[in-house]
């Protein structure tokens, strides 16, 4: 563990240099002067627009998708995918997350102070909690101590204890950047992204430890390589997401693989592979019910979201959002 410190680029920038030469720089900490406290910074983005949300969206299960370019929250119901809502003023939505409440907590990315995770409860309009962390990328929620993790596209995890307060930071000095994370469940943090010798990288935070360990992955700089990759725990097996791109479509695949850890390795033991995209530039899916959900995040295009049966693959329905936005974030929070 260290104390906090954040390099000052932002996401765009960041996932480009990640990739060639990094970010550089830093961040006042947490907590210091110039820092937004947690109420002032609710007030703040909820002035930026109007959220709304049909009185019956609390019934049902709900589909969170983070729309980057317009810096909202689109919500539906799951997996039936009618619009009930939009949450409004969220400073660069990227990948969310869910408790086991339904509370859904999205990563906004920037790299000022009005960077964080915004934390909403299932069907609210509203932000609940807002945990300031600037560029915050990707997060999960541990279910057995309710401890939320964040990652800033750097060497470390920011632990809230309780998704609460001032995050405990820890670090991996054999990463150059982490760009997700997952909680198994018994509490065991998985984190992907690149070592410092620019390999691809998986390693693991054992639940109750404070040292990583790497996780070895055959094959592992062809399941996505130097690139923004989104992780997921199923229930069973820590899903990893890829892509193969067909050169003569120029269009790409989503690959989930099917990762079965023990000790310091992994096996894959399966891989689903989904609809081919114009676009598709690691979108988070999301795994709920035997159904898979992944945003295109399509700017030139309308966005639209797609249904699947996991693990077949086998598409289920697509549901266009009718607008352009750059979406990332994909997460379903069950009905109460």
């Amino acid at each position: 563990m260290r104390s906090l410190d954040f390099g000052r680029c932002a996401l765009s920038s960041c996932v480009a240099a990640a990739m060639l030469a990094g970010c550089g720089g830093s961040q006042p900490p947490i907590g210091a002067p110039g820092a937004m406290p947690q109420t002032s910074a609710i007030a703040t983005h909820t002035a930026h627009g109007t959220s709304w949300m049909l009185p019956e969206a609390k019934r049902n299960d709900l589909l969170y998708l983070a729309g980057n370019d317009n810096e909202t929250g689109f919500v539906y119901t799951y997996p039936a995918g009618k619009p009930v809502g939009a949450l409004t003023g969220i400073v660069g939505p990227q990948y969310e997350c869910a408790d086991k409440k339904g509370d859904i907590f999205i990563a906004g990315s920037s790299e000022y102070s009005d960077g964080g995770i915004y934390e909403y409860a299932h069907g609210g309009t509203h932000p609940i909690n807002f945990l300031p962390l600037p560029r915050a990328v990707g997060c999960s929620v541990d279910p057995v101590t309710g401890n939320l993790v964040a990652v800033t596209f750097s060497d470390a995890v920011y632990v809230f204890q309780n998704a609460q307060g001032q995050p405990t930071e820890y670090v991996d000095k054999d990463i150059y950047y982490s760009s997700d994370v997952a909680y198994d469940n018994v509490g065991d943090l998985f984190v992907n992204g690149i070592y410092t010798n620019q390999s691809f990288a998986l390693v693991e935070l054992s639940s109750g430890s404070s040292t990583f360990h790497n996780i070895n992955v055959p094959g592992g700089n062809y399941l996505g390589g130097a690139n923004f990759e989104p992780i997921l725990w199923d229930g069973q097996f820590l899903d990893l997401g890829s892509y193969q791109e067909v050169k003569q479509t120029r269009k790409i695949r989503t690959v989930i693989n099917q990762l079965q850890i023990s000790g310091s390795g992994a096996t894959i033991v399966g891989t689903v592979a989904l609809a081919m995209q114009a676009r598709a530039e690691y979108p988070q899916f999301w795994i709920q019910g035997g159904v898979i959900t992944q945003p295109s995040n399509k700017p030139k295009f309308d966005s639209y979201f797609e249904t699947f049966k996991y693990p077949s693959g086998s598409p289920i329905k697509r549901v266009d959002l009718g607008r352009q936005d750059d979406v990332w974030g994909a997460v379903v929070s069950p009905a109460r």
